[in-house]
């Protein structure tokens, strides 16, 4: 929880839903929690740098938002602008 609370906060995802993901993640894989929360940190650090225009980002909004549209997930608001990630977990969930 430590490596990733800061960087889940930033991108829309509260206490309870980092908690319930990252306890889901570690039952599932066996992986340890403090890999579990590296790993939602570096995808919550890359979904940031997507909302935030990043010029360096790995992926861009087209191509993240239509992947994810695929699996009937809107990652986009009506704007057009990509909603806060706990709003599209809170969906999903």
């Amino acid at each position: 929880m430590s490596k990733v609370a800061a960087t889940a906060n930033v991108v829309g995802v509260d206490f309870n839903q980092l908690n319930a993901m990252i306890a889901t993640v570690v039952a599932t894989t066996r992986l340890a929690p403090e890999s579990v929360g590296t790993a939602f940190k570096t995808v919550f650090a890359r979904i940031n740098d997507i909302k935030t225009g990043a010029e360096d980002a790995e992926i861009s909004l087209g191509n993240y938002s239509g992947r994810m549209q695929s699996l009937g997930i809107s990652v986009l608001d009506t704007a057009g602008r990509l909603r806060n990630t706990g709003d599209v977990i809170t969906e999903v969930g």
